[in-house]
């Protein structure tokens, strides 16, 4: 749901990194017609990230409904709650916290964040999460191999032309703007 916005940082839509999703091809996506898809059991696996589907603004009944007609419900993020009470395999990811990387703001600027406390118990980030699964279906993406935050920015800025001659070292604080 979007929230306040201001004329200066405070944007309504509150998904930080929907920019950098946009350029790496995945844009703003269509819930309404997953959802239908899973209640329809058109959609096998359903796999959400971070978000408490039944807390999210959708009635309540069409996400129940949807999590019912998928054949697999996973669930990855840092907290349970009701969705991830219902998913048929939880994968616990770092919280923003406990893991480092980059997104992408809505001025296109890229910018890095640091791990300020470790993981608790067996959470990863998401990144090392999706390595893990890519590297055990036999993906040969070197990002399913990479070991750092650091080796996913560099194969990112190497296939996607906004980020091509960033470095993630180069980020620095004050980031960098995407390549128009």
């Amino acid at each position: 749901m979007p929230g306040e916005e201001d004329d200066l940082l405070l944007r309504a839509d509150r998904n930080p990194n929907r920019r950098g999703a946009e350029l790496i091809g995945l844009g703003t996506g269509d819930a309404r017609g997953i959802l239908d898809g899973a209640r329809q059991r058109r959609i096998k696996l359903l796999w959400i990230f971070q978000h408490d589907l039944l807390d999210s603004g959708w009635p309540p009944a069409d996400v129940t409904a949807a999590l019912a007609g998928a054949e697999m419900v996973v669930f990855q993020g840092p907290s349970a709650n009701a969705t991830s009470a219902g998913a048929h395999l939880v994968l616990p990811s770092a919280a923003y916290v406990e893991r480092e990387g980059t997104f992408t703001n809505f001025q296109g600027r890229v910018q890095r964040f640091r791990t300020v406390v470790e993981p608790l118990g067996e959470a990863q980030a998401d990144w090392a999460i999706l390595g893990r699964v890519g590297r055990a279906l036999g993906g040969a993406d070197p990002a399913f191999s990479a070991g750092r935050a650091e080796q996913v920015f560099a194969g990112l800025a190497g296939q996607v032309p906004a980020f091509s001659g960033m470095s993630y070292r180069g980020l620095r604080d004050a980031g960098q703007a995407v390549k128009a």
